[in-house]
């Protein structure tokens, strides 16, 4: 009997194979077991944590020479951690004070950690954990009795609670045809993985574990987050035809390679790409994306401590050359939300969403934000890198925030360093504020990126990350279809560049309805570059500003998307 499943799909495609489902060390209940022999347990602690490095260093060298060296900074990431001293003297104090077990006093330590980040109120720093609870899986795994090995000699889809790097990298080349995932994310470094090795995955699965068993025919499908457990004949044979159609579909974007984006009546696009690191800049120029509409800079504060000027200039001029003179778009620190950094010791808030985040708190806070727009400022000198805002609600924090460029442009003409004079500056219109103003704003800056995501969630009043509300934060909500189209007449009337970033810009039911808009970029995830130039070709702009006005009359987001999906038939 088929058992249907419905996730988040967090790496596209579909796959049919046996299940394998992995068991967690850490699952299993490991009591406080006495030793008569601190220095043993403790050298027995040491051997793990060696074996465990070993692994580690192994998977390295196997991503690196295998998949690429971006990749294989994963596992870079956790060896820095196993040297943590901290962490291991702590465990070695445990064993020596309480005479208790080397699993037992790890745990302790390492658990105490996993809390501490978690709690933290970021769905960036909660993936995290995930490489603390991949370090946590291997060192219980080889300091408990030993199991019998998840291995398989076929294709096969893995199934657990998290599936960690180090599990996925075990696995022969071509063996995995598809992740599922109880819980994760999808910024996870798993699914960033299987990304690169182009494996679908599933992540927030509920109760996937309770109906899965190692043997069992599943069905994965990464787009639309749907599991299928023991499929019948007909699913199967639905499958196939699905796979047919996929391979069909890639084969015809390829064509599209290495070509301008342009609509069907000839109207040039830029598909641009929003990346989070350095690293990912090469990734954009793999998949042919046109630049970077998107560097989200918050990334760089993750760390123990703030970031120097210096490492930010260095990180966005690798940037930029890994982009190899394509634009590149660095929104300032946008710190708060659901992105709080503990190296900023921002104060816990009832509502982070609507607090001191972004701008605000960047003007707040000089000695954070004018270093890294020195950096920014520096890094364009050599290239075409432009700066942009967040969370812009009010004219008077725009001219602050222009105002505090210009103070370091002083300061570094006064040290004689080189930086780029002419600068592009921008900001997101994410405020409802902001795009009612639009037409004022568009004065000051010289283009504009229109963030849906934050847009949508402020319009109506509705966090987007409570699933009792997510009813109401629906891309096709006439509202905010209204508010863009504004925006974007305003940018289109003053001669000045917009795009649109967020999950709607890479919607397709959407995209004709920007385009008749108006807007100039998009800017999306990379591996989607390619299929949507391929679907702007086929777009005529001048008939759908024909139905511009009919969707926007419409009452409803349900009578939006019905008149949409009539629209593409």
């Amino acid at each position: 009997m088929e058992i249907y499943i419905k996730g988040r799909g967090a790496c596209p495609g579909i796959a049919l194979a046996p299940q394998l489902v992995l068991e967690d060390a850490s699952d299993h209940e490991i009591p406080p077991r006495a030793i008569p022999a601190p220095q043993a347990e403790i050298q027995r602690f040491y051997a793990a944590l060696a074996e465990t490095a070993a692994a580690i260093q192994r998977s390295l060298d196997t991503v690196e020479k295998t998949i690429g060296k971006a990749e294989s900074e994963i596992f870079e990431a956790q060896l820095l951690m196993l040297r943590d001293q901290t962490l291991t003297k702590e465990v070695e104090g445990r064993i020596r004070r309480d005479k208790v077990c080397a699993e037992w006093s790890f745990l302790q330590a390492i658990d105490q950690r996993i809390h501490m980040m978690s709690a933290v109120n970021s769905d960036y720093l909660r993936e995290r954990v995930l490489d603390l609870r991949d370090i946590k899986r291997q060192i219980l795994e080889r300091l408990s009795p030993p199991r019998e090995e998840e291995r398989s000699s076929g294709a096969v889809i893995l199934v657990a609670r998290e599936i960690m790097p180090t599990q996925l990298i075990r696995f022969s080349a071509g063996t995995v045809r598809g992740l599922v995932m109880e819980e994760g994310g999808a910024t996870s470094h798993t699914v960033l993985l299987a990304a690169a090795m182009g494996v679908p995955c599933v992540v927030g699965a509920p109760g996937v574990l309770g109906h899965s068993r190692s043997g069992a025919m599943s069905l994965v499908n990464g787009t639309t987050g749907e599991v299928v457990l023991e499929p019948g004949p007909e699913r199967v044979l639905s499958y196939e035809r699905e796979q047919e159609t996929q391979t069909r579909r890639r084969e015809s974007q390829e064509a599209f390679r290495g070509l301008p984006t342009r609509t069907g009546d000839g109207r040039t696009i830029r598909l641009l790409c929003n990346i989070a690191s350095q690293k990912e800049a090469a990734e954009v120029v793999t998949q042919d994306g046109e630049g970077v509409g998107l560097f989200r800079s918050e990334f760089l504060y993750l760390g123990d401590r703030l970031p120097t000027e210096e490492e930010q200039y260095a990180i966005y001029a690798d940037a930029a050359r890994a982009l190899e003179g394509r634009p590149l778009v660095i929104r300032t620190l946008d710190a708060g939300g659901d992105k709080q950094i503990p190296c900023l010791h921002m104060e816990q808030e009832l509502n982070p969403f609507m607090g001191l985040r972004a701008i605000r708190y960047c003007l707040g806070h000089p000695e954070v934000f004018k270093p890294q727009l020195s950096a920014i400022l520096r890094a364009a000198a050599g290239a075409d890198i432009r700066v942009m805002f967040p969370m812009i609600a009010t004219m008077d924090e725009l001219r602050q925030a222009k105002g505090l460029v210009n103070q370091v442009k002083d300061e570094l003409r006064l040290a004689g360093r080189p930086f780029r004079e002419d600068i592009s500056i921008g900001m997101m219109v994410e405020i409802p504020s902001a795009a009612v103003m639009a037409d004022q704003f568009i004065r000051e800056v010289d283009f504009f990126s229109i963030g849906t995501n934050d847009l949508l969630q402020y319009l109506c009043s509705a966090d987007r990350g409570n699933p009792q509300t997510a009813y109401l934060n629906d891309p096709c909500e006439p509202a905010l279809l209204r508010m863009v189209s504004n925006v974007i007449r305003q940018a289109n009337q003053a001669g000045k560049e917009v795009s649109i970033c967020g999950q709607t810009a890479q919607d397709p039911l959407l995209i004709p309805l920007w385009l008749a808009m108006g807007v100039d970029k998009l800017s999306v995830s990379s591996i989607n570059v390619l299929a949507l130039r391929q679907q702007i070709a086929g777009v005529d702009c001048g008939v759908w500003r024909q139905r511009l006005d009919e969707v926007l009359a419409l009452p409803g987001a349900a009578e939006v998307r019905a008149c949409l999906s009539r629209f593409h038939q």
